[in-house]
């Protein structure tokens, strides 16, 4: 049996189509993401407490998500 080497999976087909829905799909998670922190809402309760610790103490929200527990 042949080894497969890693440029071989990027001759499936369609995979230039693939690679951009997958890079469109980030950018829009993303921006997604910044509208949520932005407007105040969070996805999940755990990203709410985040939030929250972020606006009452001036912590980056990267930070914040950082600390164990979330």
């Amino acid at each position: 049996m042949m080894p497969v080497t890693i440029a071989a999976n990027f001759t499936r087909p369609r995979m230039g189509r693939r690679l951009a829905v997958l890079t469109v799909s980030i950018i829009v998670i993303g921006i997604c993401a910044a509208v949520f922190k932005t407007v105040g809402f969070g996805t999940v309760p755990c990203s709410a407490v985040i939030l929250g610790i972020f606006a009452r103490t001036g912590v980056s929200s990267g930070t914040c998500r950082l600390a164990p527990g979330c």
